[in-house]
């Protein structure tokens, strides 16, 4: 989309502390589902697509959540 912003894990991190949730295993594999050309940065695009995808596709879903490798 060009519009040039993403997140790092650190500030992802960062959010998290925000909202006072420490990090764990369910919210660093939602990073993981949400980063997915793996560069280690979520982009605009990528987060809108995430959220769009676990909105719509119930199965990918319940995979993420019972943290199956498939995400």
């Amino acid at each position: 989309m060009g519009l040039g912003a993403a997140i790092d894990r650190d500030a992802y991190a960062e959010c998290l502390a925000y909202i006072e949730v420490r990090s764990n295993i369910i919210f660093d594999k939602m990073f993981e589902v949400y980063d997915t050309d793996k560069n280690g940065l979520i982009g605009f695009q990528e987060f809108v697509t995430g959220i769009h995808t676990l909105k719509k596709d119930q199965k990918r879903k319940l995979q993420c959540i019972s943290l199956i490798k498939y995400c």
